[in-house]
Order: C-alpha cells, then structure tokens, then sequence
C-alpha cells in the first residue's frame, strides 16, 4: 500500500488577524496490479502443466478475475492456476482485472516436445543437475552406464534445439560449459536421450 501525502496551506482570516495554518491529507493508494503468469517451460506430449504464479496477481485492489486464452487444453480459463494440456506449442495469454477495472496482460510459452512418447518420470531416477541456476556451467551426474547410447540437448523456451553431444559409453556424468554459446540469461532445457528412454529437465542460466 503507497501512502501519497498532500500538504495545503490555508490562510484563515479572523477578527484578531490573520493566521497561517498546514492541513495534512493522507490517502492510501494501493500497489500497482502486477502479473505472474509463470515461466516459460517445456512438457511431453499428452503431459501437462499449471500456469500463474503463486500468487498469479497482487496489488491493485482485489477481489481478481482471471482471463486465459486461447481457451483450448485449459481445464479452467478463469482460475489463476489452471491446468493445461496442449496439443502443440501453445502462447497462453493472462488478463487479470482487479475490483476497480484496472487490467494487466502477460503470456507464458508452453512448449510441447514428442518426448518418444515416453512417460518421463519412469525413468533415470538418480539424474540429477547442477548447480541450477547457475552462470552457465551445468554437471549432469547419474547417467546409465549399461552401454546406452546417450544424446543430451539443449533446447530453449520456444523448443529450438541449441546444441547437442553425444556421452560416452560408461560415463556416468558429463559437465556443460554453456557460457561461452552467447545465450541469453533465461529458462532452458536438458533433454537426455538413451536408446529407450528419455528425460526433460529445466535449467536457468543467471
């Protein structure tokens, strides 16, 4: 809440004279409307995702209403965190309105990768990645090494593959420095291949 403070000077005149005298006037402003509708993220086909932040709207005045569109793969177009399940890479856009008519606007890109069709969290249960975030270098430990072929890319918000490399057989880790690519600063994915299976994983260069 913004407090804006308006000083008046007033003069008042009486029989005894005159006398100068400041009147105060306090009037409490709320917080510009701000909107959060999530990071841009990627998911597998047939898999979904919620959208907003938490929270999804502040400032302004509530009570909110929540607008999302287009309306296709949304469980709820009205609430603040709906569900979405998109059939193709998809700009959401977010309208939020607060109790007096104030109106914001914001899009989150969700990306939808084929992913071979394979359920990803079946599968490599010990990968990990980090440190994420991190200033662009990034270690990728838990890797099988039962003699499969493993192909890591990096792909980027809008689901463009960046680079790629294959991993040694046998190697159960392998390090990227990402930080001499000139990429922007922003949300990117890992997406591990092996001869079956495969795995997305979200990473934020800073």
């Amino acid at each position: 809440m913004r407090k804006i403070i308006f000083i008046i000077s007033g003069l008042l005149l009486m029989s005894a004279g005159s006398f100068g005298q400041v009147f105060k006037i306090v009037l409490n402003q709320p917080d510009l409307l701000s909107v959060n509708p999530g990071r841009d993220t990627l998911i597998c086909k047939n898999h979904s995702v919620v959208l907003g932040g938490i929270p999804t709207a502040f400032g302004g005045t509530e009570d909110y209403t929540y607008m999302w569109s287009p309306f296709d793969g949304l469980d709820d177009p009205t609430s603040p965190n709906p569900e979405a399940t998109p059939t193709q890479s998809t700009k959401y856009i977010l309208t939020v309105t607060d109790a007096y008519g104030c109106h914001l606007t914001d899009f989150i890109n969700v990306t939808v990768d084929a992913c071979l069709g394979i359920d990803q969290d079946l599968i490599i249960g010990d990968l990990a990645i980090y440190p994420n975030p991190s200033a662009g270098a990034f270690t990728i430990s838990g890797l099988p090494v039962n003699g499969q072929n493993i192909k890591v890319s990096l792909i980027n918000s809008m689901g463009r593959e960046i680079l790629s490399r294959w991993i040694p057989d046998g190697s159960e880790s392998a390090d990227f420095d990402l930080a001499g690519q000139g990429l922007p600063k922003g949300v990117y994915f890992f997406r591990i291949m092996t001869n079956k299976q495969v795995l997305v994983r979200r990473i934020q260069m800073i």
